[in-house]
């Protein structure tokens, strides 16, 4: 969320909302995957409007595209990752919820010991 301190809301919720066409591309990409014309329509549909409502907001800031970006690409990759697990069936539902849970823990400790909770 570093990049809300550069760009305007408008303008960090255009850019979060291309996550679902990166994550359309490496499904493409990556997966094999392909989208009927409905889906794809449907997507840039959803693009366009909120580019079209936001136009009053443009404003560049390298640093804030740099990290909306770049937190695109990070959340694609992982819910790529997370459907092609759940595609090999290698982990139910609850095998990657306790294996998430299990992974966040020193993450968490760490948090929850410098802020002092």
């Amino acid at each position: 969320l570093g990049s809300t301190q550069t760009l305007s809301i408008p303008m960090f919720t255009v850019l979060r909302r291309f996550t679902v066409l990166f994550v359309m591309i490496g499904e493409v990409l990556v997966l094999g995957k392909g989208f009927n014309r409905m889906t794809c329509s449907t997507v840039f549909a959803m693009l366009f409007g909120v580019v079209v409502a936001s136009i009053g907001d443009l404003a560049f800031d390298s640093y804030g595209y740099i990290m909306v970006l770049t937190n695109n690409l990070v959340s694609a990759a992982y819910f790529l990752y997370v459907k092609k697990i759940n595609d090999d069936n290698f982990l139910g539902k609850f095998g990657m919820m306790y294996y998430n849970s299990i992974l966040s823990i020193p993450f968490s400790a760490i948090i929850v010991y410098f802020s002092n909770e």
